[in-house]
């Protein structure tokens, strides 16, 4: 199983998205997914926060996943 991380932003001041793909391109990091505040990419934490360097305003995560809720619940019988 692969690796994927998030890469997201937590100030104004950070650099811009388009930027931080770059760099992590230029790393040797495939993105998956870009959002304006997040991305989702593929590789070790380890890797990916050496190819980010010493960025401002942005932090890595490990992905977590959270259970699908149950669509169809049982129904309770009267007693």
């Amino acid at each position: 199983m692969t690796n994927r991380v998030v890469v997201y932003k937590t100030g104004a001041e950070s650099e811009p998205t388009e930027g931080v793909v770059g760099r992590l391109r230029s790393g040797g990091i495939k993105v998956l997914d870009q959002q304006p505040h997040m991305l989702l990419v593929i590789g070790d934490k380890g890797a990916v926060t050496s190819a980010l360097g010493e960025l401002r305003k942005w932090q890595v995560r490990e992905e977590t996943l959270a259970p699908h809720p149950r669509t169809h619940p049982e129904i309770l019988k009267k007693r």
